[in-house]
């Protein structure tokens, strides 16, 4: 394994082309089986209710681990290590659901709460090995990031193939499950393969992890931005929860639906390229602002009711959305955070997103379901509403500015070349990097 260091020239495009490869792979193995996870569930006879609290294991889990697993990369661990263990274990789980028909939901719930606890940091911990090996990951995260949404689609291309060939009418989705395992046993050989990343924080005294991810909040843009995140996180389950069965009821083939659901990631890897750009042009702020935007527009269209076409001529939005928000939020908490808690601020990410906003969202898109069955309109308008609430609170109290909290893609280099420069003090203690959260 090749140690963590930003390299330049050939080397360094050498590296970015191994970390696009892993996101393939890192997002491939959920844009397996999530996009008609909806679909599987209502075919096994599972209410709304149980399809929301199904769906909120991932939020479940993500509170339960990403900081305690960020703090066993930022201490004891190599992040490639980390991730490979995960993938390695999380193929037996899907492996396991491909091959096994379960429809008591009960003892669903605990199955797929038991794999989200194996699997639900790999996001933060794929950001930060990236942020670690890249020389400007404020301007190259962008570029690299889009492979995993090339990723996403790619499986989601062949699970659509699989099923047109395969699969039986009514009978869920186990062929996604399948691809699925396939792509995690690969992504736990390519992990032990990549850069090697070891802790940053392994020679130092530090109080609990989930104290130091708080810290963080004292900033205010850092506030800001986190409670911003819950609300979007808040809505976004709408989109996997309730989307696929409405295009389902308008008439499109299971088989379909993973396809018809990757409209909008084309747009999101224009938008992951031209990423460092809008930054630069829009700042943090301008940038976060317009990916809520984006998310309101989406749910508008969708709470309108209007034909299929409608619905998916507005999947470009959903794209917009991720990387204007989402990723860019990843890049500014990364500013934030000192340089020996990067995997643990990716953690906090995780469960604000991911954990506290997704649990909320997804139990409140089941109840929806099942309060206004068969009629979208009245569920998209609930998170049109919740957006255009957090945009107009965003904007009237996020000021990065004021605190120098927006770095210039010249001082994340400079900062990285200092990380580049540091040698290890012994071969028990891990190499150390300035810390850049003020730079």
């Amino acid at each position: 394994m090749v140690d963590a260091e930003a390299e330049s020239g050939p080397a360094a495009g050498h590296v970015k082309a191994r970390l696009a490869m892993m996101m393939v792979l890192v997002y491939g193995v959920q844009g397996s089986w999530w996009p008609v996870l909806a679909v599987h569930l209502r075919d096994l006879g599972v209410s709304g209710r149980g399809q929301g609290w199904i769906f909120a294991t991932m939020a479940l889990a993500s509170l339960a681990t990403p900081i305690g697993v960020g703090q066993l990369a930022d201490r004891r661990w190599p992040t490639q290590r980390v991730m490979a263990a995960i993938f390695g274990l999380g193929f037996f789980w899907l492996a396991f659901f491909a091959f096994r028909s379960i429809s008591h939901t009960p003892s669903l719930f605990l199955i797929f709460l038991s794999y989200w606890l194996i699997s639900a940091p790999i996001y933060g911990l794929s950001a930060s090995l990236a942020f670690r090996n890249l020389a400007q990951p404020h301007a190259e995260y962008g570029a690299v990031r889009l492979w995993g949404t090339a990723g996403w689609m790619a499986a989601s291309w062949v699970v659509s193939g699989v099923m047109a060939i395969w699969a039986v009418p009514d009978r869920g989705a186990p062929e996604a499950f399948l691809v699925a395992s396939v792509v995690s046993a690969l992504a736990a050989g390519y992990c032990l393969f990549l850069p090697n990343t070891p802790p940053l924080a392994g020679g130092r005294e530090h109080r609990a992890g989930w104290r130091e991810g708080l810290e963080l909040l004292r900033r205010p843009g850092v506030a800001t931005y986190v409670l911003a995140a819950f609300g979007v996180c808040l809505t976004a389950p709408c989109v996997y929860q309730v989307l696929p069965p409405m295009l389902r009821d308008r008439g499109m083939p299971v088989a379909w639906v993973p396809m018809a659901l990757t409209l909008g990631q084309f747009s999101e890897i224009a938008a992951l390229a031209f990423l460092p750009r809008l930054m630069t042009w829009l700042g943090y702020r301008g940038t976060l602002a317009l990916g809520i935007a984006c998310w309101i527009m989406r749910f508008g269209t969708l709470a309108i009711e209007a034909p299929i076409w409608v619905a998916l001529a507005g999947m470009p939005l959903h794209g917009m959305a991720i990387a204007c928000f989402h990723v860019a939020g990843q890049l500014y908490l990364d500013t934030q955070a000192p340089s020996h808690l990067r995997a643990s601020s990716q953690g906090l990410n995780m469960v604000v997103c991911n954990g506290v906003g997704a649990l909320v969202g997804n139990v409140l898109a089941g109840e929806l379901l099942g309060l206004f069955p068969g009629r979208y309109g009245p569920i998209f308008l609930v998170p049109t509403l919740v957006n255009l609430a957090v945009l107009v609170l965003f904007v009237t109290t996020f000021r990065p500015e004021r605190d120098g909290e927006v770095p210039s893609a010249s001082s994340a280099s400079a900062s990285l070349d200092r990380v580049r420069r540091a040698k290890p003090v012994a071969s028990t203690r891990a190499r150390r990097a300035p810390d850049r959260s003020r730079v």
